[in-house]
């Protein structure tokens, strides 16, 4: 049984033991929750700075707050963060908030491109289809945004734009993919009727007209309280049967048939936390909870190896694995996270 108690003892240990900056600071904020004018908080904070992956990001950040491209990756460029929407994700891992420049910087290049003061340097998607690309890219540096600042009001009407589409996509309380179809078209303004036959063939194939992706989840989930309690029921259960979408992993599976695989397992933990976000997440977790609570070492920590590079957001937090403890640590912390989460909602229920 996942147990709170044993949960911030674990945290206290791993604090004991001098960890990297980044894991002791997302374990006092995230686990310990102490009160952000904590004197330890607060100075530990201040020693990110000093950590290779922080220092990576703030290398290889542009001038105008990108990391180059924002969504399609430049193989031609030469750099550790492929793409800006990398570089977001990993600066919220490692613990970084509007009060570090590079998450600032970010900030305003999201907005900036939200209110078409700049433009993307990414080439159209043509497996999109262009007259989709406007809108799928919006979504998609909206959900980077909603992950720095979830109450930017620049997000308002985007987020406004795609619940009412998630909520006619869901008639009495069931998906239903042309009710989606219509719902996103009449959005639009197009006339369903004048659409011949292979147009219609391509929307049911496309992937910017999908409510399943992870950046619907991002950007829905942040503000999870905008969905009808019905409505966030019934899309939470297809979220969770179906797999989240450039995921690829259905959550409701069992961890033992991919914790062998370090990319698929990867990505069921990384579901598991972005569908957090809901309220009906903790009434179907517990026996995942139980699973990986069970997958504790001797000492009380977790180790689930090394990472695949399509997981290279979340972890490593700690600059060197070579260092003593250092990936166990990483990979405790992870863990504790979703655990504090799920136990602490878990107490509320009772």
């Amino acid at each position: 049984m996942v147990e709170i108690t044993s949960i911030l003892e674990t945290a206290q240990k791993i604090i004991a033991a001098n960890p990297e900056p980044v894991v002791k600071y997302r374990l006092l904020r995230d686990v310990l929750c102490v009160d952000s004018e904590n004197d330890e908080l607060k100075q530990v904070k201040t020693q990110i700075a000093n950590n290779k992956w922080v220092q990576q990001l703030q290398e290889e950040q542009w001038d105008d707050g990108s990391w180059g491209r924002f969504h399609t990756q430049d193989t031609q460029l030469k750099q550790k963060i492929t793409t800006t929407e990398v570089g977001i994700s990993r600066s919220i891992h490692l613990g970084l908030d509007l009060e570090h420049a590079i998450v600032r910087k970010a900030r305003d290049y999201c907005v900036q491109i939200l209110t078409n003061q700049v433009k993307i340097r990414d080439q159209v998607e043509r497996s999109w289809g262009i007259a989709w690309w406007n809108t799928g890219i919006q979504k998609i540096v909206a959900a980077s945004l909603a992950q720095i600042q979830p109450d930017h009001p620049v997000l308002d009407p985007i987020r406004q734009f795609w619940l009412n589409i998630l909520i006619k996509s869901f008639p009495n309380g069931v998906y239903d993919r042309n009710s989606e179809i219509k719902a996103h078209l009449k959005a639009r303004h197009i006339d369903q009727a004048r659409l011949s036959k292979y147009a219609l063939t391509s929307i049911k194939k496309n992937r910017a007209l999908q409510m399943f992706d992870k950046y619907s989840v991002y950007l829905l989930g942040t503000d999870v309280s905008l969905i009808p309690p019905i409505c966030e029921k019934s899309y939470f259960k297809e979220l969770w049967e179906r797999g989240i979408g450039y995921l690829e992993v259905p959550p409701k599976t069992s961890p033992t048939i991919h914790v062998d695989n370090k990319s698929k397992f990867g990505t069921w933990l990384t579901s598991l936390e972005l569908l957090s976000f809901f309220p009906t997440w903790n009434t179907y977790v517990k026996n995942h909870m139980e699973w990986i609570w069970n997958q504790r070492n001797k000492e009380g920590f977790w180790d689930f190896g090394a990472v695949s590079p399509i997981n290279r957001t979340a972890l490593p937090l700690s600059s060197s694995w070579r260092k003593k403890n250092a990936r166990i640590f990483d990979w405790t912390t992870r863990i504790l996270i979703i655990l504090r989460k799920y136990s602490f909602l878990q107490k509320k229920r009772d």
